[in-house]
């Protein structure tokens, strides 16, 4: 399987290498960066790791303008996408496949060979983490009978594309941010980290997929919920979208909505999959990481997003994402 990456008017490849189309375990494995510059001040960084069996690219991008990514694989591929920060649109020629890449989003894509684009915004930075790797490759990672009977599968089977989740809308769990920094920050020797390295893209799977049978299991249960029950958690939703800097007690958001508070958590949980504390954090987080990727500073955005002491924001936006806020701000 050939994989062929490179930028819109820019000299020299983003990516340009041969994985096998069959699991081999073992093997060879290569690092290497790529470093490219176009004009408007358009900057590419790309750390990849190469075995003979998967291929991983860590790739950073800061531009001004739009600009256009034209890739090509030839022979059925699986990608793991993790949009890690900043916003694209992509096109998958032959597919009738378009749509968008949001920051904190993740998915997992079969293609029998790919052909396409991807429209990158203007951004102050982009992060894009994808590993590639062969179906034969995929199977190995499902030595379980894990999704077997799912869509996605069959899809794969009967050589058709597939999205595990058409509308690219997983988000990046904590777990997930933490076994990319893994992998990123591995600074084991070269034997070593093979082995390392396979065994994180074992676990990253893992989580995706038990995400998205989580995800399924909830679709199906049976709910408890009344219809305007329903639409009352999600008036409680777009109030915590608009008022999580300074959110309202539990007690006074079932209030503001009319509906008792054991409602109020039950029914939060069961459509939403997560805590009302548990959304106010990942909304706090996710509109902090948004700003300090805006040059604001780590001070300003503290207390821009509720946190009275930056101490106290530094713990939080660690504990979320498993890296400091200053991490972003090196980049």
């Amino acid at each position: 399987m050939h994989i062929q990456s490179r930028l819109d008017g820019v000299e020299g490849w983003i990516i340009n290498d041969t994985i096998q189309d069959r699991y081999v375990p073992g093997g060879s494995f290569n690092e290497k960066i790529v470093d490219l510059k176009g004009e408007y001040g358009l900057r590419l960084q790309s750390k990849q790791f190469i075995s003979q069996s998967f291929l991983i690219l860590n790739t950073e991008v800061s531009l001004t303008r739009s600009i256009k990514t034209f890739s090509e694989i030839s022979g059925e591929n699986i990608t793991m996408d993790f949009s890690l920060y900043g916003n694209a649109g992509y096109n998958i020629e032959g597919l009738n496949d378009k749509g968008s890449y949001d920051e904190g989003v993740h998915n997992i894509r079969y293609t029998p060979a790919l052909k396409g684009e991807i429209l990158l915004l203007p951004h102050e930075k982009m992060n894009y983490f994808l590993i590639i790797f062969s179906r034969e490759f995929y199977f190995h990672l499902l030595s379980q009978p894990i999704l077997l009977e799912s869509a996605f599968v069959q899809n794969i089977l009967n050589k058709k594309h597939a999205l595990l989740t058409p509308d690219n809308k997983l988000n990046i769990t904590a777990e997930m941010y933490k076994v990319i920094n893994d992998i990123k920050n591995c600074n084991k020797s070269v034997g070593l980290k093979r082995l390392f390295i396979e065994s994180k893209v074992m676990e990253l799977f893992m989580l995706q997929v038990e995400q998205y049978e989580n995800i399924q299991s909830q679709n199906h249960k049976p709910t408890t919920l009344r219809l305007n029950d329903k639409e009352k958690i999600l008036e409680a939703k777009k109030l915590l979208e608009v008022t999580y800097a300074s959110p309202p007690t539990l007690k006074k958001l079932s209030q503001l909505i009319g509906l008792n508070e054991f409602k109020l958590k039950t029914g939060f949980k069961e459509i939403l999959n997560t805590t009302v504390h548990g959304y106010i954090t990942e909304l706090k987080m996710n509109k902090a990481k948004a700003l300090i990727n805006n040059g604001v500073s780590i001070s300003e955005v503290c207390y821009e997003v509720g946190f009275k002491n930056p101490s106290h924001f530094t713990v939080a936006f660690k504990n979320h994402f498993n890296y400091l806020p200053s991490h972003i701000k090196l980049k």
